[in-house]
């Protein structure tokens, strides 16, 4: 069972806290792709440079106007920002030769509790992947996937290669989620929110909500928690942490 995330330590500092509180209540092994130097004790840091072909890409997709968010008049609109969102793929992407039950964490997710193995292995059983889904596109700040799983083959080879071949610049919007939802298409999975409409943030109302929160978004990091989030009443966490692992 494997954890893993990505992201910059200058850039997304919180990604630190992400990695202690996986350490501590995380019950496998945990990997993270960073963009810079790290240590954090009980994670494997990896060098996400070294991934194959990255460079070369965000070098290539330079040459595609809008590709890096910033549109018309000098606006940045997150929305179209492959040059960031494509990254977690090429991380998950490495990640799924390292153990047969992988799960993403976004950078800025921290977990409050102790994860149960059986829940998470739960959650992915029978299934190529496990996911917040909602009406609009899928929220995949968290995500499972059984590696094992005899559809995932065809998952996988249209999930970074939604990228590579450039077909997320004819999606709606250019980044991973839908690639995700373009790599999954006539498989099925595990929607753990298939009620949720618009884009809200359904992972409040999956079952990951009793052990961890996503604060994605400028307002919930300044907060350093999600308004709304049904364990936290300003303060804190209730149930107060566990005792980790």
């Amino acid at each position: 069972m494997l954890a893993i995330t990505s992201f910059h330590p200058d850039k997304q500092p919180y990604g630190l806290t992400c990695l202690e509180t996986l350490s501590k209540f995380f019950p496998g092994k945990i990997v993270a792709y960073v963009e810079g130097a790290l240590e954090v004790p009980g994670v494997e840091v990896k060098d996400f440079w070294a991934i194959p072909g990255v460079k070369e890409y965000l070098e290539k997709i330079k040459r595609t106007p809008g590709s890096d968010g910033v549109k018309d008049f000098g606006v940045y609109d997150y929305r179209f920002d492959t040059s960031k969102f494509c990254r977690k793929v090429f991380a998950q992407d490495q990640a799924f030769d390292l153990d047969k039950e992988v799960f993403w964490f976004d950078a800025d997710c921290v977990v409050f509790k102790s994860l149960p193995a059986e829940l998470l292995s739960g959650l992915i059983k029978g299934v190529p992947f496990a996911y917040l889904g909602r009406q609009s596109y899928t929220e995949t700040g968290w995500l499972g996937f059984n590696t094992n799983h005899e559809k995932f083959k065809d998952f996988r080879s249209r999930y970074l290669n939604c990228f590579l071949s450039g077909r997320i610049f004819q999606q709606p919007e250019w980044h991973d989620c839908y690639a995700f939802d373009y790599a999954r298409q006539g498989i099925k999975g595990n929607d753990l929110t298939p009620k949720s409409k618009g884009t809200e943030h359904v992972l409040l109302k999956s079952v990951l909500s009793q052990y961890m929160d996503h604060k994605k978004g400028p307002k919930r990091k300044s907060l350093g928690y999600s308004p709304g989030h049904p364990l936290h009443d300003g303060r804190g966490y209730r149930p107060v942490l566990g005792d980790g692992k």
